[in-house]
């Protein structure tokens, strides 16, 4: 949040860590750094918050907007080698649960490769959602969209 009177920014709802976006640049091969493993940890929606084991708060992450799409702006971190792309937290959740409606409705008897897929992009999703989720609950936001089945 940009504090007009004393011309610097000042701590939003996460506090003075919130400019801090978290790994700071070491996570992949292309960077130099450890690899973005999640050490075996699959947090679920909602669920307990857990260790991030690859965050680093130490370094400060700037993020700079490269196109401001609706609910798909492309987004470039300072710590990364390419931009990515910024989902809405309420699109995410769409996402997810349109896959894990996909899911329960394919046979893996039949569609092993495409089961197996599946089921991963839906964890993948609620890795992300998890984390989505969690965060804002850590700064104070309520989530967008209605949780449960």
């Amino acid at each position: 949040m940009w504090d007009k009177a004393f011309g610097r920014r000042r701590p939003g709802p996460c506090g003075p860590s919130q400019a801090r976006v978290g790994p700071a640049g070491r996570s992949g091969a292309a960077s130099g750094g450890r690899p973005s493993a999640n050490l075996g940890r699959r947090p679920q929606p909602g669920g307990p918050p857990q260790d991030d084991p690859i965050r680093d708060d130490s370094q400060p992450i700037t993020a700079e907007v490269l196109h401001p799409a609706v609910n798909c702006a492309i987004v470039k971190l300072s710590s990364r080698a390419f931009p990515g792309v910024l989902l809405q937290g309420d699109t995410l959740h769409i996402l997810y649960r349109n896959a894990q409606y996909a899911l329960a409705g394919l046979d893996p008897a039949t569609h092993e490769d495409e089961h197996d897929t599946l089921a991963e992009l839906v964890e993948h999703l609620g890795e992300c959602l998890g984390v989505y989720e969690r965060t804002l609950a850590r700064c104070g936001y309520s989530l967008p969209y209605v949780t449960g089945k």
